[in-house]
């Protein structure tokens, strides 16, 4: 079963300057709230990999999407979660339009009962991404 969310926001930026701020992995926990580190295992872009701590526990992110400055692809699997996160930047008037598109998907029978538990999770904790980094590209 999947669910998700969709998060948008105007920034006043350009897309490089959107982009670059989205992939600066060492500044990526005053975004991304619950997560306490993040870097890259490897190359970045599509198929390379961010490791990650989040609630203690070490997490794995391949990069499945890599089009700079306009599109960047996550996907995480942890037990039988699956999720993908997607954002795409595109100019708009002289600031940049970011749209954040999360996808969970499930398997197994247990997953598939916390399904609905485990999107609403994922909105509550995720969707504000996208206007707290618009906040602080827009602060500095």
């Amino acid at each position: 079963m999947a669910r998700g969310f969709t998060a948008t926001e105007t920034i006043a930026a350009s897309p490089d300057i959107v982009w670059a701020r989205l992939t600066d992995w060492d500044r990526a926990t005053e975004w991304m709230k619950g997560v306490d580190s993040l870097g890259t295992d490897g190359e970045l872009g599509a198929g390379g990999a961010l490791v990650f701590q989040a609630r203690g526990r070490e997490h794995r992110s391949e990069v499945v999407a890599w089009d700079p400055p306009r599109v960047l692809g996550l996907k995480s699997v942890q037990g039988g979660v699956s999720a993908v996160y997607t954002y795409t930047l595109a100019a708009e008037g002289e600031g940049t339009r970011l749209t954040l598109d999360a996808a969970c998907e499930t398997t197994g029978f247990l997953y598939g009962l916390a399904a609905p538990f485990i999107g609403y999770a994922m909105e509550k904790t995720d969707a504000p991404q996208v206007a707290n980094l618009k906040a602080l590209i827009e602060a500095d």
